[in-house]
């Protein structure tokens, strides 16, 4: 019918965008995001790592809240922050990875799990989303790992507004 199909915020296969001339995607590069996380926590690292090493071991013990199952976003910012944090060398260990669907309650579930089983030996909270970090700030705060005298540093992508004054006072490392 001639009829163009845009896609928005989830990428389809290569193969489904180039079956039809009149086919495309509109959205960021998840996994470039990703790539950006891991830099940064490669540069907080290598700023100050005495800052992030809490227990002392030379390796930075961090967990990651993935977006939705399947969905594009989800799985290229993951890919991209692995990629980045590899590429930079640094001594990472992976406690967990869950995902919590974009979803602020979710992620402050999957995180106060986490709090439970791992308690202050996660040293990072990486997040796909701003949203999920978010509710895993909450879970932090709630459980005494965010207060006045110490944070747990969290990132998100997104850039949203709550974020900023997070990011000011050192309970987010960034966005």
């Amino acid at each position: 019918a001639g009829i163009p199909i845009v896609f928005f915020n989830r990428m389809p296969t290569m193969e489904v965008l180039n079956s039809y001339d009149k086919c495309w995607y509109v959205g960021l590069n998840a996994l470039y995001q990703g790539q950006l996380e891991g830099e940064m926590v490669a540069d907080a690292w290598n700023a100050d790592s005495a800052k992030f090493d809490t227990n002392g071991d030379g390796v930075l013990q961090y967990v990651l809240v993935k977006g939705t199952p399947g969905h594009s976003d989800a799985e290229d910012r993951a890919n991209g922050f692995y990629a980045g944090v590899e590429a930079s060398g640094i001594p990472v260990e992976e406690l967990a990875n869950e995902y919590a669907n974009w979803n602020t309650a979710k992620a402050k579930e999957v995180m106060e799990i986490w709090i439970g089983k791992f308690g202050s030996a996660i040293e990072m909270v990486v997040c796909s989303n701003d949203a999920m970090a978010l509710g895993a700030v909450e879970a932090l705060r709630g459980n005494g790992l965010i207060t006045e005298e110490k944070a747990v540093p969290v990132i998100g992508v997104n850039a949203l507004p709550e974020t900023a004054e997070l990011i000011k006072s050192g309970v987010m490392l960034g966005s």
